[in-house]
């Protein structure tokens, strides 16, 4: 029995007309189920025929509707083949959108024809059918790779895969298969205008289906669980002194009609997904002595891609180029202002100097960092209120939001012990903490005022994922801080201290090359080097999976939401999604600048001095 992408909806209908004495007495019968009568389930079926099968079961979702079907059909029958076609009268087609714009029906909808019969077909097998030899399942490489727009399809099929790992764990016959594009026939043959071009999708070019039948001997037989077949995209690009950086990059990207593209376009909106910015990231540096974070990779225009590499020119041989961005830092840069004064860095709350130390107690909490860069000095002086810092080096080790609270909350409480009043002021990721300091103050009966400079939980968590790729791991997020660390504190060198560092194969001795940089140039101590390192990494990570729903309600103390004008993300609300923390208005501020900038402001004292 051989069962393709089956439709949960129609399980039931097929196996129950068929009775239990038919299904016994059914020896070598083939069941297709659902797509039977599709491209790729017609051809599969005639392979069979071709093969000896003389007994084969087909479902499809629509039935015969196309006179190939009925001639293919007749053919079977003129060798005397025993052909059943059911019609389940279910409908499924792709539901393709970005992560944002899926809703429980579209994943309900791509569950039903993948998993959700899975899982049927598999308990109602393992008693009607006590000796069946084929159990095969037609997954896709979207779900081993990812694909961008098919959350839904990926997850369905990943349910199959655990499925058919169960059945080989205890020995029941097994067989899941990660397709590529598949050319000729189904969807792909469908989308495609020009039948004589190939199609590239995600580097992979369509496989023949003669050539997918070909693979099925071996990818059956194989003794694992999942197996894939796809066909690698040549890349099809010479490089030499003169090569055309944006030529490279639409081949490497598979692009090519290039006219069309603008050079303001971004790698990222283009479609570069991680395996394309690791590719262009190793190519830049091999071929032209070009390092390049990822996230700064994926915000960069063809435009400034093409200075940057045209600048190489002028540099002496073997001299690694250093990539300064012109345009306003992005991504994690924007979240690291500077590492903090480490002479102060012991103190949980640091005393700033500002314009009286009488009236409500205001207290500022940072951002990733969480110390007192030289910005909030500046900002300070220029405050009316008695004017404190909240630090958490301390804190270098928490992996959740809750365990930097439990590190300082008994510290700020003391700070407002004999205070009716405060002020919370906080920047960045440091408007999480606020926002739970600003419920605790107000659990005691204290009566406060919010201010909160770009920062919110859902715009945070966003902001953050932005700037990661697909499939991140912990490494991952560990490179990116260090080489943005890299960029704030080495502006001159960024680029051969970015290669030294990541040259080496682990962690911590990354971390400590980059601390021995630190004392070398007298900016931080080892020790401080390499807690500040692991925090940034902790609170990066923590940022990127925070529970959004769980910060509580701010009952009574206005909230006001100061935003640059440059925004960081894109397709969020204009109060940040914060109405789901407090019942009353958001008093919405708007201030020259971006993410970064906003703090040097000259307004911003008197935005923070006036709510």
């Amino acid at each position: 029995m051989i069962m393709t992408q089956t439709d949960g909806r129609g399980v039931d209908y097929v196996l129950n007309s068929l009775s239990e004495e038919k299904l016994k007495a059914s020896i070598k019968t083939f069941l297709i189920y659902s797509g039977g009568l599709g491209g790729f389930g017609l051809e599969l079926a005639d392979w069979l025929v071709l093969r000896g099968c003389r007994k084969l079961v087909l479902s499809s979702g629509r039935g015969i509707t196309k006179q190939y079907q009925a001639y293919r059909i007749k053919i079977w029958e003129s060798y005397a083949i025993d052909q059943r076609s059911d019609e389940t009268w279910t409908s499924w087609w792709h539901r393709d959108a970005i992560f944002e714009n899926q809703d429980s029906k579209s994943f309900v909808e791509s569950m039903g024809p993948k998993a959700i019969a899975t899982k049927y077909l598999d308990e109602l097998s393992r008693t009607l059918c006590p000796e069946l030899q084929y159990f095969v399942v037609f997954s896709s490489v979207s779900c081993g790779r990812g694909n961008a727009g098919q959350t839904n399809y990926g997850m369905a099929n990943s349910v199959m895969e655990r499925i058919m790992e169960q059945r080989n764990k205890f020995g029941l016959p097994a067989k899941a298969i990660q397709w590529g594009a598949v050319g000729e026939v189904g969807l792909v043959a469908d989308m495609q205008e020009n039948h004589t071009v190939d199609m590239v999708i995600g580097g992979t070019l369509q496989q023949r289906i003669s050539s997918c039948l070909e693979e099925l001997d071996p990818l059956i037989l194989s003794p694992h669980p999942i197996v894939s077949s796809m066909v690698v995209a040549e890349k099809r690009f010479t490089l030499d002194s003169s090569a055309n950086i944006i030529d490279t990059i639409m081949n490497v990207m598979s692009i090519k009609d290039k006219k069309s593209i603008s050079m303001e376009t971004t790698l990222s909106e283009l479609g570069m997904d991680s395996l394309m910015t690791v590719e262009i990231q190793q190519l830049l540096e091999r071929e032209y002595d070009v390092v390049i974070s990822p996230q700064e990779l994926r915000s960069m225009s063809l435009a400034q891609l093409q200075k940057c590499v045209h600048n190489r020119d002028g540099t002496e041989t073997g001299q690694k180029v250093k990539i300064v961005n012109e345009n306003v830092p992005k991504g994690v840069q924007l979240l690291l202002r500077n590492l903090g004064d480490e002479t102060n860095s012991t103190k949980s709350i640091l005393k700033l100097q500002s314009m009286s130390d009488e009236g409500i107690k205001a207290l500022i909490i940072p951002g990733l960092e969480g110390m007192a860069g030289n910005a909030w000095y500046d900002i300070a002086k220029n405050l009316r209120y008695p004017t404190y810092i909240l630090q958490t080096l301390n804190t270098w080790k928490s992996r959740n939001l809750d365990e930097i609270y439990d590190g300082v909350i008994e510290e700020i409480l003391n700070l407002f012990k004999n205070e009716n009043e405060f002020v919370l002021i906080g920047y960045s990721f440091g408007a999480m903490l606020t926002l739970k300091v600003a419920k605790a103050l107000e659990n005691l009966g204290k009566i406060g005022r919010i201010a909160l400079i770009d920062g919110a939980p859902k715009f945070l968590k966003k902001l953050a994922l932005d700037h990661l790729p697909q499939n991140y791991t912990e490494e991952t997020v560990q490179n990116i801080i260090l080489i943005n660390t890299i960029y704030t504190c080495f502006p001159e060198d960024n680029g051969v201290i970015a290669r030294e560092v990541l040259a080496l194969s682990s962690w911590d001795a990354r971390v400590r090359k980059l601390t021995d940089l630190y004392k070398d140039k007298k900016l931080y101590s080892e020790e401080y080097g390499l807690k500040m390192c692991n925090a940034l990494v902790n609170r990066m990570m923590l940022t990127a999976v925070i529970d959004t729903s769980t910060f509580g309600v701010i009952n009574n103390a206005p909230l006001t939401l100061i935003r640059p004008s440059d925004h960081s993300v894109q397709e969020i609300e204009e109060n940040y999604c914060l109405a789901q923390y407090t019942p009353n208005t958001i008093n919405i501020k708007y201030m020259e600048g971006n993410h970064a900038t906003i703090l040097e402001n000259s307004k911003l004292p008197i935005a923070l001095n006036s709510i």
